[in-house]
């Protein structure tokens, strides 16, 4: 804690910086607001000191409470031997994306070594009986590889530890389940 002013005081506690100070009716005010944020997410001013305090802890609670949260999803992200033994070479992935348009990406794990996947994309092909206008369902075919060789960084779920590989902001690649996906094309 940090006194700036006999009327104020900041704290700076959890990514959180709080100012306590008075305002000039004599009333308790508390601001609150992220470290690197311009705004404020409370600023308020109470009838009585007991008020203010009971706020304050609540903050602090939640605050802790988040960053509890984010600890515990980073650590359930990273890898252990047991999650990096579901990555073994012959494994499929797949990736989904588009906007106007659904493209499937398949790549097949080709080796690993610590946390990194050597992967090469892999020709599909289509479900018989499934294209209609512009769309399909595909299926990966293993071992015909296209393209070059992606040393990718192994990642992993927090909610379920299923393995994945990321390519940007909207195109991770999962495991495949072996069934046919949804493709779409546009002339």
């Amino acid at each position: 804690m940090q006194i700036t002013t006999p009327n104020e005081k900041i704290m700076k506690l959890s990514k959180i910086r709080i100012t306590l100070s008075t305002s000039q009716n004599e009333k308790p005010t508390l601001k609150a607001r992220g470290l690197k944020a311009n705004n404020f997410f409370a600023n308020y001013y109470f009838h009585t000191e007991e008020q203010r305090r009971k706020y304050l802890k609540r903050i602090l609670r939640n605050a802790y409470a988040n960053e509890k949260q984010k600890k515990s999803r980073r650590e359930s992200r990273k890898s252990t031997p047991e999650k990096l033994a579901k990555v073994q070479p012959g494994i499929i992935f797949y990736s989904s994306w588009g906007y106007d348009q659904t493209n499937v990406d398949f790549y097949q794990v080709k080796s690993v070594k610590g946390n990194f996947a050597i992967i090469q994309e892999i020709r599909q092909e289509s479900e018989p009986g499934s294209s209609e206008l512009m769309s399909s369902s595909v299926k990966g075919i293993k071992n015909a590889f296209i393209g070059d060789e992606i040393r990718k960084k192994i990642n992993f779920n927090s909610w379920n530890n299923d393995p994945y590989f990321h390519f940007n902001g909207f195109n991770d690649a999962n495991v495949w389940d072996g069934k046919s996906k949804y493709c779409s094309w546009y002339a």
